[in-house]
């Protein structure tokens, strides 16, 4: 398995920047490595706070974007975690 998507991750406005979401990210990278993934696909809904979160977490834009996912939600921004 060389990619894993996350396929949800929401911490509720009132604990909002406490770095709870940065520990949930970091258990969430944590335990994709450890099922032997390379990568975590995200598809995160195009809002400011959510895509400055996860590029402040070292994702990248994904270079191939997942079709089925996309078609889905077309308005979603793609992008890629290295592990």
């Amino acid at each position: 398995m060389d990619e894993i998507q996350l396929t949800f991750m929401h911490v509720s406005n009132g604990y909002r920047r406490k770095d709870i979401a940065t520990e949930l990210f970091n258990i969430i990278c944590k335990l994709a490595k450890e099922k032997g993934a390379k990568k975590l696909y995200i598809s995160a809904m195009p809002s400011e706070s959510a895509i400055g979160f996860y590029l402040s977490q070292g994702c990248k834009p994904a270079a191939k974007v997942n079709e089925e996912l996309f078609c889905l939600e077309p308005e979603d921004i793609h992008l890629i975690k290295e592990l």
